[in-house]
């Protein structure tokens, strides 16, 4: 996985991490990110299948002084590209279920984007 940058030509305070894969390590690392934010969280997914993120994602809108929360999910990815037997509905019906969800259609294609862009207070 790669450890992220600090953007210092655009500020010095913004630090941007990335993750090659969505295996154990990263989906640790996004969910520690997502605990500690208390602003704000956005995130674009592709594919949204993690029950361990899908359930923090709740929490965060359930804290004492509910975090901000908004899910932006490919539609293709959900309805047309899930195959019978597949797990995927049961985990987006969850996540509709939990925090507001919007279904993005692009002209029939599908985003590959699985970005989170999250705040903490005192840190960018």
């Amino acid at each position: 996985s790669y450890g992220g940058i600090e953007h210092k030509e655009l500020n010095k305070r913004v630090k941007v991490s990335s993750c090659v894969s969505l295996g154990g390590s990263c989906i640790d690392r996004i969910n520690s990110i997502l605990k500690n934010a208390d602003q704000f969280i956005v995130s674009f997914m592709y594919r949204f299948n993690s029950p361990t993120l899908i359930r923090t994602l709740a929490d965060k809108r359930l804290d004492p002084i509910p975090v901000p929360v908004v899910v932006f999910l490919d539609y293709n990815q959900t309805y047309e590209s899930s195959s019978e037997g597949s797990h995927y509905p049961h985990y987006v019906r969850r996540l509709i279920e939990s925090v507001p969800t919007s279904l993005v259609k692009l002209k029939g294609r599908s985003f590959h984007q699985k970005i989170i862009i999250s705040k903490e207070t005192g840190k960018e």
